[in-house]
């Protein structure tokens, strides 16, 4: 969120639109091909991953259920790749063991 408020703050739209366009393509590839990323932390069946954007200098977290092939891939985190990003905490995403 703050990397938005950044942009929007600055009235940068060219470059808001870019970060669009990167996650709406990055939510295109996550829902064909869930496991692309490197595996972040497990709890069997829900798996954290990140991911570099193809298409921009972002990192995105995301969760998803390997069990569940149609299931939902939800974004958890989004970061400019140069930003210090604080590690997402698994435990609130995947369930405490």
């Amino acid at each position: 969120m703050k990397l938005l408020q950044s942009l929007v703050t600055r009235g940068d739209e060219a470059w808001i639109e870019r970060l669009l366009a990167g996650v709406v393509r990055a939510s295109r590839m996550l829902a064909k091909l869930p496991g692309v990323g490197t595996v972040m932390a497990r709890n069997e069946p829900m798996v954290m991953r990140k991911l570099i954007l193809p298409h921009g200098p972002y990192v995105a977290w995301y969760v998803y259920n390997e069990a569940d092939a149609r299931g939902d891939v939800w974004l958890v985190r989004l970061f400019h790749a140069r930003q210090r990003r604080p590690l997402p905490r698994p435990g609130r995403w995947l369930g405490s063991r």
